[in-house]
């Protein structure tokens, strides 16, 4: 059925967008999706649009090139309307991107509001440049995030439950960490969290020798008898394998012992609040979340590391993750319901007939970023002026009044709730 859907926008824009090219990226997904040669082989790893002064989206109108966050700061009010303005204090709330992991991202975990506010200002005044090596905050902001897959997608987030990781701890038979096993395999709801803290923070002290070894056998374990089909530990010898060759004797090798794995099919997705420590390992997602840029890892990186700010910063809570499903909102809309304030994220998917709302209809949520996943789509406001976009291409919407979507493809629309 093809739809005719009427937004609220003021003013629609091309947005030009920056490619981060991080070691871990895939070196086709991104450049199919754009549509762009990559001859080098370079792996691209996210795409990045939105206002971050790190890499902000370029507003293209009129043969000029404005950086997003510079369009933004020239009138607020107007392009992110007064109510989004004020409780944003006059700033673009999220950063969104598509995603690209060729290979496993780092372990991590994001920090509080509060924790960020505090880390920032401290590492300011301790005089550390921002792009330092050992700078763990990179902003003032949260990092609350969503991921949905394109492709399958596979990762890992969350504690497993205590007595679980005990298990597969006793089969490993490390013995350096046989007492905080059997605290873990004797924990009661009451006391998991603090034996959880217990074992990660002893594991993650190991000295190098009881490490390599610990390391070593769960090399050798999963290339033998866990890899056997009916093991039940298919899985997790198949990524420590994997680990193992891009991360050689790194702790973070072990971590699909003790980390839930999720694997995500196509349009699945799941919400990471602060302190959820997680690791994204293989495949192609649309990513969105608070506009900041702070990470904390303590593992499968070469990147700093700081053990005691992310022990302050992690939730010791287990259990298996919530896969979100796409929640149908209109009969062209469904969206992904999250407790963030600064973010919402919907799919709009326009494949043939025609859809008029009702007259006076207010969409919440501008204003918007809105990227062509497939096919192609055409946006036409109340004076006729048409822009159209395909795959891989991106507009920017400021709040405002009326246009037409139309055409084929599918949009995703990263927007702010209750705006």
């Amino acid at each position: 059925m093809c739809l005719n859907i009427i937004v609220l926008i003021m003013a629609l824009y091309k947005i030009e967008n920056n490619i981060q090219k991080y070691a871990w990226g895939s070196v086709t997904s991104i450049p199919e999706l754009l549509g762009i040669p990559n001859p080098d082989k370079e792996p691209m790893a996210e795409l990045w649009m939105g206002a971050h002064p790190k890499s902000p989206s370029l507003i293209v109108s009129g043969g000029v090139k404005t950086p997003l966050n510079d369009f933004i700061a020239s009138d607020p009010d107007r392009v992110l309307g007064q109510q989004t303005s004020r409780r944003f204090a006059g700033r673009f709330p999220f950063l969104f991107k598509v995603l690209a992991a060729g290979s496993p991202l780092s372990i991590q975990a994001h920090p509080s509001i509060e924790q960020a506010v505090a880390g920032f200002a401290r590492e300011n005044a301790d005089g550390i440049e921002l792009d330092a090596f050992n700078r763990n905050y990179k902003d003032d902001n949260h990092k609350p995030e969503i991921i949905c897959a394109l492709t399958d997608y596979s990762a890992m987030r969350g504690f497993r439950e205590p007595a679980e990781i005990a298990r597969n701890f006793r089969k490993l038979g490390a013995g350096v960490l046989e007492v905080v096993s059997d605290n873990l395999y004797n924990s009661s709801p009451e006391n998991s969290e603090t034996v959880l803290r217990e074992f990660f923070s002893v594991l993650m002290n190991l000295n190098r020798g009881d490490m390599a070894e610990i390391i070593e056998k769960a090399i050798d374990h999963s290339c033998g008898r866990w890899s056997e089909r009916g093991n039940g530990l298919e899985t997790e010898a198949f990524w420590i394998r994997r680990l193992a060759k891009l991360y050689p004797g790194d702790i973070g090798i072990i971590s699909p012992l003790f980390l839930n794995i999720i694997n995500l099919k196509e349009g699945q997705a799941m919400y990471l609040p602060a302190g959820e420590l997680h690791a994204y390992l293989e495949g192609l997602g649309i990513e969105l979340m608070a506009n900041s840029d702070n990470v904390l890892r303590g593992g499968l990186t070469s990147k700093h590391i700081d053990l005691p700010e992310l022990l302050s910063t992690l939730k010791f809570t287990s259990g298996a993750p919530e896969v979100l499903e796409a929640v149908r909102i209109t009969d062209y809309e469904s969206g992904y319901l999250t407790p963030a304030p600064e973010f919402f994220l919907s799919k709009i998917e326009i494949t043939g007939g025609e859809y008029k709302p009702p007259t006076g209809a207010n969409e919440p949520g501008l204003p918007a970023i809105m990227i062509c996943t497939s096919g192609t789509v055409e946006f036409a406001d109340e004076d006729g002026n048409q822009l159209s976009i395909g795959r891989g291409e991106s507009v920017f919407a400021e709040y405002g009044s009326r246009m037409k979507i139309s055409g084929d493809g599918v949009l995703f629309r990263a927007s702010v709730p209750g705006a």
